[in-house]
């Protein structure tokens, strides 16, 4: 739950300040919120993952799947703010010791600001962005349209609930790359779930 600072001042017998920031996830949003901490594969030994520049800057790749004492840029968190009103985003854990509160999203107009739901389209392309793109708190909207992801453990496919459309999904193909590179770059895109990726596994970590 978001409100485990609570619980830890009450039962974990801790005192003073927390800094919830270094919490496992749950960082925007709501109270009740939880998580899964997972991994996507993709083949037999490749996992879904992401690749930081010096910039800062990050695009996704098909890496080693990892092990839950070795977390890195291949394991995601699922978080689930409120079911009911598809508060729910797909965040990247990070390769570093903290969170780095990025998610699955989409952009779409002028500077990324959606005047409609143009974003709500086939080939639309998915990034990384902050976890509170667009978050509208004094409207009451915690998770953007743009950033609202989930795994169907049905299907096995990312799915985005973003739009009036329920059958959009998260389709993932390899994009041309040096091939010295040990990191094979792909591309993430909005498609119909009839033609988007099917992942292997969801690997759970503790």
């Amino acid at each position: 739950f978001n409100d485990h600072t609570k619980w830890l001042l009450v039962s974990g017998g801790y005192s003073g300040d927390l800094v919830v920031e270094n919490l496992v996830c749950c960082h925007y949003g709501p109270a009740e919120c939880s998580c899964n901490l997972v991994q996507y594969q993709v083949t037999d030994t490749q996992c879904l993952g992401v690749q930081f520049n010096e910039d800062e800057s990050a695009f996704f790749v098909y890496t080693e799947c990892e092990d839950a004492m070795h977390r890195n840029v291949g394991t995601w968190r699922e978080l689930f703010y409120d079911n009911d009103r598809s508060w729910l985003q797909i965040e990247n854990y990070g390769d570093v010791s903290h969170p780095i509160y990025m998610c699955l999203g989409v952009l779409s107009g002028d500077a990324g600001i959606a005047i409609d739901d143009s974003f709500c389209k086939i080939d639309t392309e998915v990034q990384l962005l902050d976890c509170s793109y667009q978050q509208d708190v004094e409207n009451d909207v915690w998770i953007a349209k743009q950033t609202r992801f989930m795994f169907d453990v049905e299907t096995n496919q990312m799915k985005f609930i973003g739009c009036e459309d329920d059958n959009l999904c998260v389709d993932v193909k390899e994009n041309s790359m040096d091939q010295t590179d040990k990191l094979s770059g792909v591309k993430l895109t909005i498609a119909s779930c009839d033609d988007a990726t099917v992942f292997q596994e969801r690997h759970f970590f503790p």
